[in-house]
C-alpha cells in the first residue's frame, strides 16, 4: 500500500470481502497484514471490480494517483492538503468515534503506540466530552464518606493489578 512513503501502489495479494491483504513488499514495516474495510469502502471496491491481478485500483502508477488526488483537492478547495493527511484524518476520526489507540495502531500498521499518538489528534471538544463521561462513573453526591473510600480503594486495587 505504501501510503507512508507517499506512493500508494495498492498492489496486494488480493481483496477478499471486507479486507485488503497486503504482502510484505507492500508495507513500510515489511510485514504481511490485512486491512479491514468498512461496509461502504468494501461496496465501492466491489462495484469497481478487479481489472488487474492483485491491484485494488487497477494501476500502480503513482502519477495516476497523484493527478487524481490533486484534482480532487482543487475541486474541494482544500488548502495545503496532502495525500498523507488522509492517514491523520482517519486516525483522528477513529479515536473520536471510540476506537482505542491499540485498534488505530493496528489499523495503521504501526509498530508502536508512540507513532500512533502522532496521528490521533483530538479536538478540544472531544477531550471535554471524554472527561464528561466520567461524571457518571462516581456519583459523589450520593456516596457517604465510607462508601466513597470503598469505591476509591476498589479502583486503586484494579489500577495496581493492571500495572503489575
Amino acid at each position: 500500500m505504501k501510503l507512508d512513503n507517499h506512493c500508494p501502489t495498492m498492489a496486494c495479494d488480493g481483496r477478499a470481502v471486507g479486507v485488503i491483504r497486503l504482502g510484505s513488499a507492500d508495507t513500510k514495516n515489511r510485514r504481511r497484514r490485512e486491512i479491514p474495510l468498512n461496509s461502504r469502502a468494501d461496496a465501492v471496491l466491489a462495484r469497481r471490480g478487479s481489472k488487474a491481478e492483485g491491484l485494488v485500483f487497477w494501476t500502480s502508477d503513482w502519477d495516476h494517483f497523484r493527478s487524481a488526488f490533486e484534482n480532487a483537492v482543487i475541486r474541494a478547495q482544500l488548502i495545503d492538503f496532502h495525500f498523507h493527511d488522509l492517514r491523520h484524518i482517519f486516525a483522528s476520526w477513529a479515536v473520536q468515534r471510540g476506537a482505542s489507540l491499540q485498534e488505530v495502531k493496528d489499523l495503521l500498521g504501526h509498530k508502536s503506540l508512540a507513532m500512533t499518538l502522532r496521528y490521533g489528534h483530538l479536538a478540544p471538544e472531544h477531550l471535554r466530552n471524554a472527561v464528561a463521561r466520567l461524571d457518571a462513573a462516581l456519583p459523589i453526591a450520593s456516596l457517604n464518606g465510607a462508601r466513597m473510600a470503598q469505591e476509591i480503594n476498589a479502583l486503586k486495587e484494579v489500577s495496581q493489578k493492571s500495572l503489575s
